[in-house]
């Protein structure tokens, strides 16, 4: 069982990332829920989370440190036997969650992350993860993706690259009035 002062320090971190992140829709119930269940484990710099083509186990919550997602071949280097990096496709960092899509469609995983330094991450398990966030974790895509959707600049592009897009796509909402960009700003 995990100690109380765990628990309270993952609640906290929950309940930041829930402000940040998911726009409140993750009740106070199921973020101490999730305390309860939720795992850490810790990866050096190179140490890959998941490979492509894996079987899925858990939903990953990245709380320190940075990786990078890869897609295509792995396969063994014929001169040195080591795994050959795939495509890069982007990098995460602290907040951001995967792992997701393959426990939802009961598929592999997709892509494969490696860290780039060390990392800490939150593990929810398959099952405890299927039972509190699901349908979370799919509302809150379901969003982001309906409204891209109906950008002009967004349709005609591809449903896969469309899933990127809303992976690392945030919504902010502005007060009337409020500056949402200034001129010469990066």
């Amino acid at each position: 069982a995990r100690a109380t002062n765990d628990t309270v320090k993952l609640h906290r971190y929950l309940r930041w990332y829930r402000n940040h992140f998911f726009k409140h829709v993750l009740s106070e119930e199921v973020a101490l829920e999730l305390c309860w269940v939720m795992g850490c484990i810790e990866l050096n710099p190179e140490e890959t989370v998941y490979r492509q083509g894996e079987d899925p186990h858990y939903f990953y919550l990245l709380l320190s440190g940075e990786a990078n997602i890869y897609t295509g071949n792995w396969n063994p280097c014929p001169q040195t036997g080591k795994p050959q990096r795939g495509d890069y496709v982007r990098p995460l960092s602290p907040g951001h969650y995967f792992g997701e899509r393959a426990l939802t469609t009961n598929g592999v995983q997709p892509r494969t992350v490696v860290c780039t330094t060390a990392v800490t991450l939150a593990v929810v398990n398959k099952t405890d993860y299927l039972r509190l966030l699901v349908d979370v974790v799919e509302n809150e895509k379901k969003k982001k993706m309906d409204f891209i959707c109906r950008l002009p600049p967004f349709q005609g592009i591809s449903f896969m690259d469309m899933i990127d897009i809303v992976e690392v796509m945030s919504i902010n909402k502005f007060g009337q009035g409020e500056e949402l960009v200034t001129e010469g700003s990066p």
